[in-house]
């Protein structure tokens, strides 16, 4: 019988070593284990030796590879990976374009922050997934428009990370009236996303779509919102949730 073990992460002097190491699956390690500059303290040049290290995983022909080096180029927030980040906004492989997208608002500047904006429009739904939140977090209050628009796209996941986008950039009577819209969207996926950001928002708009929400995967979220809208209107029904001998203790508790 053999065994087999998983490699173990490399110290940051063997990850500068190994990548140029023939096994994927090693240079896949020491992408992962550069963007930690912990251990890089006593080695001579370390974070330029990093980032270069990591631009060159960053064109590897592993998507893995590729994937753990813009992520990793992402974490150290180096200026000099940007342009690299920017370009895999187009990779062919789905991971890597997402950890692109995220790199570059870890990244921030100018530069990614007018990246970010246009990639809101790119072509392919994933890339639009990310650049919405990644945008709202670098812009602020710049990103409302870019995201509110998003509010309308086609994808739901879209739609989803634009809910919360909005969100987190704080209340608008203009963001509570779009995103109230999205209650009737036919994902129910986002109408309950909308339900939940409504009701962060302090809006009363929310209340019957928390009120279904109660009862199901998303119950603590919506019951917390519905008691910070002092949503009376709901009583009975939670009512009814806190003293069913189907639910769990924890849920009757939060009822």
């Amino acid at each position: 019988m053999s065994l087999f073990f998983a490699p173990l992460r490399p110290n940051y002097e063997a990850a500068l070593r190994d990548v140029e190491a023939a096994d994927p699956k090693m240079r896949a390690l020491a992408a992962e284990r550069l963007g930690d500059p912990r251990g890089s303290e006593t080695i001579e040049n370390a974070r330029d030796r990093a980032v270069a290290g990591l631009v060159k995983l960053g064109d590897d022909a592993d998507a893995t590879v590729r994937t753990m080096a813009i992520s990793s180029l992402g974490k150290l927030a180096d200026p000099r990976g940007l342009e690299l980040v920017l370009a895999r906004f187009s990779d062919g492989e789905g991971s890597v374009r997402e950890a692109a997208v995220m790199a570059a608002g870890e990244i921030g500047g100018e530069q990614a922050r007018e990246a970010l904006r246009r990639a809101c429009g790119h072509e392919r739904p994933d890339v639009r997934f990310q650049a919405v939140a990644a945008y709202a977090a670098v812009a602020g209050e710049d990103a409302r428009a870019a995201v509110s628009v998003a509010l309308g796209d086609e994808d739901p996941l879209v739609r989803q990370s634009a809910i919360e986008s909005l969100t987190t950039l704080g209340p608008s009577a203009d963001a509570c009236t779009r995103i109230a819209r999205l209650l009737q969207d036919r994902e129910e996926e986002v109408a309950d996303e909308a339900a939940i950001a409504l009701g962060q928002l302090g809006d009363q708009r929310a209340v019957p779509r928390l009120v279904k929400l109660a009862s199901g995967s998303r119950g603590f979220e919506a019951m917390a919102a519905l008691g910070d809208l002092k949503a009376t209107q709901a009583c009975d029904a939670l009512d009814a949730l806190a003293g069913s001998i189907l639910k769990p203790l924890l849920v009757k508790a939060a009822a």
